[in-house]
């Protein structure tokens, strides 16, 4: 056997090629009838560049990775991202349910069945989001959570068209809540494919709920919106603007890095 031969890609019912075959029944058998053999012959090639007759570690793992992301829906790593937000929201949205407005034994006014107020319909399309994100990916994930922020906004409006001092007062949302919904819910539905991005976000909806927060502590106890509420208040916007500042920043350190990456391809 000549060094060339011995180069040569291994032969379709070679160990290798049948090792490659066992590791994509990871993948569904519809996936597999449409993009084995490509998958394969892509495979076999870069094992022939680097002289190798055994699969890798990474590549094994990488396999097994696509295979239950093919098989079970998983997001890809542009839309992972999706799911800490979403994530968050399903979690808050269990507990808000059953522990914050859970009330069978008592009407309230704007009440929906045994729930205080209508914000149980916000916690049901988050909960459809998550599970859309897992198991359908695309875009329905980003509509259900984008329809939990604008249901939110408009219980938010509603329940502020009613407010404590009124005889047909509601059970709630309170404005942070609305704002944490809203502001999570957003997050579930844009596509921030970067860590930045998402970091960023999560900052607005934090100093957001938190200003609605400060604002309502200090009225309760003042009884009127006093200069302490505005300094606080002015605090916690400047904590948006250093968000937004992070992420502007961000945004042109990538774009300062993708003609960089561009040319290394090129080269």
């Amino acid at each position: 056997m000549n060094a060339a031969e011995s180069n040569a890609r291994p032969a379709p019912k070679s160990p290798l090629s049948i090792e490659y075959r066992t590791l994509m029944r990871w993948y569904p058998r519809q996936w597999r009838a449409a993009n084995e053999e490509a998958m394969l012959g892509t495979l076999l090639d870069q094992a022939e560049s680097e002289g190798r007759q055994e699969v890798t570690p990474a590549e094994r793992s990488a396999i097994v990775r696509g295979g239950l992301a093919q098989r079970f829906g998983l997001p890809v790593r542009g839309q992972r991202l999706r799911l800490v937000p979403l994530t968050a929201g399903f979690l808050l949205s269990i507990f808000y349910a059953v522990f914050i407005i859970w009330a069978p034994q008592t009407s309230y006014p704007g009440s929906l069945g045994p729930f205080a107020n209508p914000s149980v319909l916000t916690c049901a399309i988050l909960v459809l989001a998550l599970v859309a994100a897992l198991l359908v990916r695309g875009r329905l994930a980003s509509v259900l959570a984008l329809a939990a922020a604008l249901a939110e906004i408009v219980i938010g409006i509603l329940a502020s068209t009613h407010p404590s001092p009124g005889p047909g007062a509601w059970e709630g949302p309170s404005p942070s809540t609305v704002l944490l919904f809203t502001g999570i819910a957003i997050l579930g539905g844009a596509s921030l494919r970067r860590a930045w991005m998402m970091s960023a976000g999560a900052f607005v909806v934090l100093a957001a709920v938190a200003t609605a927060l400060v604002v309502s502590f200090v009225v309760a106890a003042r009884g009127t919106y006093s200069p302490v509420a505005l300094v606080m208040t002015v605090g916690v916007v400047g904590a948006i603007c250093a968000a937004v500042a992070i992420f502007v920043r961000g945004r042109r350190r990538s774009e300062t890095r993708m003609p960089t990456a561009r040319l290394r391809k090129q080269g």
